[in-house]
Formats: structure tokens, sequence, C-alpha cells
């Protein structure tokens, strides 16, 4: 258990963040997919963020970043790689969720349903690739 957790009650581990929702009786918790663009400076960059999320209890999952490029063609397919690796990982917290007894569900969609998204979006980069190999 981590001090923060101990001396505040705000998680850092999906560990805590379950004994947390156990303790205030909840039985379920959300796993949220999330992106946003920054610019530092000169930088373009891409998160895709997953968070976990237990009642008003949240805590950061995992986090992907892409540092943008001047090749458009480069951008859009490693930004869709970002997106991908963010929806695994987040269709590995509802699993790892279920598997302690919590209903769980990403952006409000079953992990069936997100791992057939998972199946489309690999299939479209594929075909980008496919695409946008002249540009590359």
């Amino acid at each position: 258990m981590s001090i923060e957790y101990k001396l505040f009650g705000r998680p850092k581990t999906p560990e805590e963040l379950m004994d947390k929702a156990e303790r205030k009786g909840l039985d379920s918790v959300d796993v949220v997919l999330g992106d946003f663009d920054s610019i530092g400076g000169r930088n373009f960059s891409y998160h895709c963020v997953v968070e976990l999320r237990a009642g008003k209890t949240r805590l950061r999952y995992s986090q992907h970043k892409y540092n943008r490029s001047g090749n458009l063609a480069e951008v859009v397919i490693e930004k869709a790689i970002v997106q991908q690796n963010s929806l695994q990982d987040a269709i590995e917290a509802a699993k790892i969720l279920q598997d302690h007894g919590f209903q769980s569900s990403i952006n409000g969609k079953s992990i069936e349903e997100a791992q057939e998204a998972l199946e489309q979006h690999k299939e479209a980069i594929q075909a980008k690739r496919q695409e946008l190999a002249p540009y590359l």
C-alpha cells in the first residue's frame, strides 16, 4: 500500500482502487478512454489516457503518447497505433476488474464490444499503412 493511499485515501494502484471501492460498497468500476492534443513550444503531442473510476475515485491506469512529426502519413498511422494500445490496456484493465468481482465497462460498452472494436482498429491500421506506404 502506498503512503499516499494510507494518509490521504488516494489510490495509486488498481488494487488500492478496488480496495477502496469494496470498502465503499461499490460493485462497478468504469474504464474510461480519453485522448487529447498538447502543444509545448514547438512540440505537438497526442495522448491517450486510460482511467479507472469508482464513484468519485479516479486512477490513471495508463497513458500513451506520440510526439508528432512533420510527415502527415506517419502522424495518421502513429495516432491510430496509440489509440490501439490504449484500447488494449482498457480491455486488460476491465478483465482484471471482472476477475475481482466488479462489473466493468469501457466507455459504456462491454468488453466483447471493445474487443471487436480493437480487431476492426487493427484492420484499419493495416489498410492505412498500405494506402499511405508511398508517403512514408
